[in-house]
């Protein structure tokens, strides 16, 4: 693989990366989870740069750990990154993985006073058509994770766009399943 595909700081894919390992995809359907870490800034302005860039390593371990292993793990730059699944996952299976990593987040303070302020944002696009550009497809994920910023700790489903015209709906019971393909998690 290029150097340039992979992340300087956290070792796993580069923006570019991900976009090449995309396009070689095989599965006709991807799952694909966006993240962002809340308090990023934070974490640079009180404790420098260091402590930020051991955050993102960090979590990029984080990411590696907890995702399926055919997961095509990336940091598309900042604090965001990408996790895609080339596999038909169930949306159980999804939620399960989602939480795995947003309490895996959570137990970071565990480790160190640094990561006491850390937390993350998910937003998750299900089912997507490899056909389809990516770049649409992050931008989908990305209203997810931003939607669910906006109800903060509930379980937060976003209804597909182009299908419901953005109605949306919120939940507060984690099992219930409401079928769409945008999903946040806070």
């Amino acid at each position: 693989m290029h150097m340039n595909n992979i992340d300087y700081l956290t070792g796993i894919l580069s923006r570019g990366g991900l976009f090449s390992q995309y396009s070689a995809t095989k599965s006709e359907e991807v799952q694909i989870l966006f993240f962002d870490l809340d308090n990023f800034k934070t974490v640079n302005d009180m404790y420098g740069h260091q402590a930020g860039d051991d955050t993102l390593i960090r979590f990029a371990k984080i990411l590696q750990e907890y995702s399926p292993d055919e997961a095509i793990i990336s940091r598309l730059g900042g604090d965001e990154f990408v996790v895609i699944i080339p596999s038909k996952v169930t949306r159980s299976d999804l939620e399960t993985i989602a939480r795995d990593f947003l309490n895996a987040t959570r137990n970071l303070k565990k480790e160190s006073r640094v990561y006491e302020i850390i937390t993350c944002s998910i937003g998750i696009l299900t089912d997507y058509k490899t056909g389809d550009p990516l770049d649409t497809a992050l931008n989908l994920a990305d209203k997810a994770l931003i939607d669910s910023l906006f109800e903060q700790h509930r379980f937060d489903i976003v209804v597909n766009l182009a299908a419901q015209a953005g109605v949306r709906y919120s939940i507060t019971n984690p099992g219930a399943y409401i079928e769409s393909n945008l999903i946040g998690f806070y």
